[in-house]
């Protein structure tokens, strides 16, 4: 949330948290799924990818007719295959994405069927995945490396793109 707030996302009336994400790439993180940017990635952390999850927030209730995520799928993603998709605290379901590893890198929207007259938090984790491995550079054990979520449209829900850092 401070970061966003740095770099002129948000003022913490519209806030994008996670259970992790890439540690050093300051544009990696939970918010850059709703800056408009398709350049911009949210990405998970390495290690399980099962369990993790985002969260939006906002201080406006908002209704959602639907929601859409683009998932990056590539040879330096893992997947996700399975998201639970809770809205303010009520379980909304449990969504196959038909997504699947690639060796090639490329965007696959994918559209969940969730509605709600007024919501404030949208909570989405992965439940299950294709891992895609790679080695722990300090343990040499296979890890399984990050997803990522390039954006996600809910509501009228966005944020300021947080543009070049130097």
């Amino acid at each position: 949330e401070q970061l966003d707030a740095f770099l002129g996302r948000t003022d913490g009336s519209l806030v994008v948290t996670s259970t992790g994400s890439l540690e050093g790439n300051f544009l990696a993180v939970p918010s850059a799924i709703l800056d408009g940017d398709p350049a911009t990635r949210f990405i998970g952390r390495f290690d399980d990818q099962v369990g993790q999850a985002w969260r939006v927030r906002s201080n406006t209730p908002f209704a959602i007719d639907g929601l859409e995520l683009d998932v990056v799928v590539g040879p330096r993603q893992s997947v996700p295959t399975e998201l639970l998709v809770t809205v303010d605290e009520v379980e909304a379901g449990r969504f196959p994405t038909g997504l699947s590893t690639s060796d090639t890198e490329r965007v696959e929207t994918i559209e969940l069927p969730i509605t709600s007259e007024l919501a404030t938090t949208v909570r989405i984790e992965v439940s299950a995945s294709a891992d895609t491995l790679t080695r722990d550079w300090y343990s040499n054990a296979f890890i399984s490396m990050p997803f990522a979520i390039a954006e996600m449209r809910v509501g009228e829900l966005t944020l300021a793109s947080a543009g070049p850092v130097d």
